[in-house]
């Protein structure tokens, strides 16, 4: 499998994965988009997470680690983000999903772009954790070791 396809298969599953956690853990309305910089867009009708009512855009970025580090950067055009927002004429948010088998863990920090742009040009782990007022949700699952070779089954 290429990396290309790996990138967007890990794409897809960290969208789909922000979709179900907030639907189904705190009943916000969220809805894939897809659209230029943004990938969710949500309403939360109680508050619980989000402006009561308010359209909250999200830009989702997921990557696979091999280690649950702090030291991690992801490269994000908040901008991008930003202008996207104001075409859905919702409240720019940023997720980054972390996946890292071999130990099991999914990481999930979201928060207002607002908040991110002001740590670093690029979005840092170390940084958003230091922060109590972020959203971070963590998933645990069984570890298992990291496949390193996407070729498909037919190619092997």
């Amino acid at each position: 499998m290429s990396e290309q396809f790996k990138s967007k298969f890990l794409g897809d599953l960290g969208e789909y994965l922000l979709t179900w956690h907030l639907r189904s853990k705190f009943g916000i309305n969220a809805s894939l988009v897809k659209g230029e910089g943004i990938d969710l867009l949500c309403r939360d009708e109680k508050g619980t997470i989000f402006p009561k009512g308010e359209y909250i855009a999200i830009s989702i970025k997921t990557r696979e680690r091999r280690k649950d580090t702090i030291s991690d950067y992801v490269n994000v055009d908040w901008n991008k983000i930003e202008k996207a927002s104001k075409r859905w004429r919702a409240k720019p948010y940023f997720a980054y999903i972390r996946i890292v088998p071999e130990i099991g863990l999914i990481t999930f920090f979201l928060l207002p772009v607002s908040k991110a742009r002001k740590y670093s040009k690029n979005f840092s782990v170390r940084k958003a954790k230091q922060e109590p007022s972020n959203i971070l949700f963590e998933m645990e699952f069984k570890g298992y070791p990291r496949l390193r070779d996407w070729r498909s089954i037919n190619q092997l």
